[in-house]
């Protein structure tokens, strides 16, 4: 299903697929929408935040050229040609985490850190991860899982060790983005 994710809610049938130029669509509606004035005729302050995508699943790089614009940050759990580990069974509840880079990712950001940290050090546990054998693979067969972002609008994902903390390249957006309630949220 490269360049493509599939979704299931009863609605649609088994076969339903959305592709990226779909999700784009969306996502420009979204945007468009925030720009516009509130019913109360204050100015709605969500048009100045940034779009932050994260998308865990296999081939979600796959995603990266055709949603990329100035303003979104796009975080893809891996490259377009690479498969995505699903996340392990907590052992309390006995539920499945859905993706495993995206668990490591959501733990930092959790811990206050900025999407740019919190993507290499993502990046970091789930390449060490797929690269040893801990995972059940053969160690001479395995190929890492390498995530992707993209916060510069240039529609390539960049891996981390790829990034850069200035100027316009990948990575300086997102380095100073936090996710979570604080004072640069506007609202509940």
């Amino acid at each position: 299903l490269e360049g493509k994710f599939y979704v299931f809610s009863g609605g649609f049938g088994e076969a339903r697929i959305v592709t990226p130029q779909e999700l784009d669509g969306w996502y420009d509606t979204l945007q468009a929408s925030l720009n516009g004035i509130r019913g109360d005729a204050t100015p709605n302050q969500s048009a100045d935040q940034d779009l932050v995508v994260v998308y865990g699943a296999c081939h979600s790089g796959s995603f990266i050229p055709q949603m990329s614009a100035p303003g979104r940050v796009l975080v893809a759990s891996c490259q377009t040609d690479e498969l995505s580990h699903r996340g392990a069974v907590d052992p309390l509840d006995g539920l499945r985490d859905g993706e495993l880079f995206v668990t490591e990712f959501f733990r930092d950001l959790r811990d206050g850190k900025k999407i740019e940290e919190s993507f290499e050090l993502a990046s970091a546990s789930i390449e060490a991860f797929t690269l040893s054998s801990s995972n059940g693979a053969d160690p001479d067969a395995v190929a890492p899982q390498r995530p992707v972002l993209d916060d510069n609008g240039d529609g390539t994902g960049h891996l981390a060790e790829e990034l850069a903390l200035e100027g316009s390249e990948d990575g300086a957006l997102s380095a100073i983005i936090s996710l979570g309630f604080g004072a640069s949220n506007p609202g509940d």
